[in-house]
């Protein structure tokens, strides 16, 4: 999947066909049931915190510069009423002023510790009647885990307090590696059992299923919870080690940006 524009909110045809896009692509995973929303009372810890801890310190030795010097995001998706998406807009700062009758929402803000994106769209809605949504941080590299860690939790708390319905989550990370096999060392730190393997030229994607993780999602009918891929860019072979928890969302080979002074 495409990201957004990382400066402007997208604007005109092609910010409206990705906004589409994006929300079509999410109504699909979550009348599917790919993944499964995660669940905060088995364990008593907060599914999505947990295994980004996890995956942090799994990567960290691997990673140049470590985990912090790597690009995380966190996505989540659901459905909300017009009123739940009128106060997340007031409550994160973003431009949803008068956009929310519309019907369609495609607005986007830098924060310290990164950008946030809120897709909104009342064309597709569950049975309640409440439309789709998607937020996704892309938070800045250079940073510590506990300053994305906290930044993340006060977004779940925000959805929590507007009764927003999070029916999926997922994280990602995105750096670079001069081991060979790299996902395979986190693979061994996690436990975790090969289920699927996708390689062509450039890519080898990897799908496991760890018992250390909370978050989770169905391929076939098999659950997996750790997606790990090497893409090596074929002009200048510098190698990417990107992960993902359920499964990796967005491009493989875009850059972290750094913290802005």
């Amino acid at each position: 999947m495409n990201r957004p524009s990382t400066r402007t909110n997208a604007k005109g045809i092609n910010g409206i066909v990705l906004a589409l896009l994006i929300l079509i692509l999410a109504a699909v995973w979550i009348g599917s049931g790919e993944r499964i929303a995660p669940d905060h009372t088995a364990t008593g810890a907060n599914p999505l915190l947990n295994d980004m801890r996890k995956l942090w310190s799994w990567a960290d030795p691997l990673l140049e510069g470590g985990s912090a010097a790597a690009g995380w995001s966190v996505r989540w998706d659901g459905f909300s009423g017009d009123a739940g998406i009128t106060g997340l807009g007031k409550a994160l700062g973003l431009p949803t002023d008068g956009l929310v009758a519309s019907g369609n929402i495609n607005v986007s803000k830098e924060l310290d510790e990164g950008w946030v994106r809120l897709w909104y769209t009342g064309d597709v809605r569950d049975e309640a009647g409440n439309g789709t949504v998607v937020m996704i941080f892309e938070g800045h590299a250079e940073q510590s885990n506990e300053s994305l860690l906290d930044r993340i939790a006060r977004m779940e708390e925000v959805l929590q307090e507007q009764d927003i319905t999070i029916t999926a989550s997922s994280l990602s990370f995105r750096g670079t590696t001069n081991r060979e096999h790299a996902q395979r060392s986190i693979a061994k730190q996690a436990g975790a059992k090969l289920i699927e393997r996708y390689e062509d030229g450039n890519t080898v994607s990897e799908t496991y299923y760890s018992k250390e993780l909370l978050l989770k999602a169905v391929s076939g009918i098999q659950q997996v919870n750790l997606q790990l891929a090497e893409h090596t860019d074929p002009e200048t072979g510098r190698r990417r080690l990107i992960g993902g928890i359920p499964l990796i969302t967005g491009d493989y080979s875009r850059e972290p940006e750094p913290v802005h002074e």
